[in-house]
């Protein structure tokens, strides 16, 4: 499996909760083909960014 392979891999599984329109997926797509640092930091925002909205539901 390749570098894009992976990639994809992981930002599918970031987003398999969520709609996505064709326009994110193919933005999803585009962002795979980046160097794996720079996806796993956006997996991290987006991550960290959700914990944050789950702590605040229960402030």
């Amino acid at each position: 499996m390749g570098m894009s392979e992976e990639n994809l891999e992981k930002l599918q599984e970031l987003t398999k909760e969520i709609n996505l329109t064709i326009s994110e997926l193919k933005t999803i797509k585009w962002l795979s083909k980046w160097e794996p640092e720079v996806v796993d930091n956006i997996i991290s925002i987006v991550n960290k960014l959700r914990a944050k909205e789950r702590s605040n539901e229960y402030s």
